[in-house]
């Protein structure tokens, strides 16, 4: 391939690149607003109260497993 058109592909990979990448983002950000809203719905997860979760994995002498996870 001539070196003009390997230019000409890479950028205009590029650029489909930049279009596609903020429908992307805000697929995932859908996704994971969903996931969030379904555990919060749930009454078997304690969702972002550290005490409540330590209080109640005492009460039923059960470990606790902690899931730090970035959500927007």
């Amino acid at each position: 391939m001539p070196k003009k058109s390997m230019i000409m592909f890479f950028l205009c990979t590029l650029g489909l690149m930049e279009i596609a990448l903020p429908q992307v983002q805000k697929e995932r950000e859908r996704k994971v607003r969903a996931d969030k809203q379904q555990f919060q719905e749930q009454d078997f997860w304690i969702y972002d109260n550290l005490e409540v979760a330590f209080d109640v994995a005492a009460e039923q002498q059960k470990p606790l497993l902690v899931v730090f996870r970035c959500i927007p």
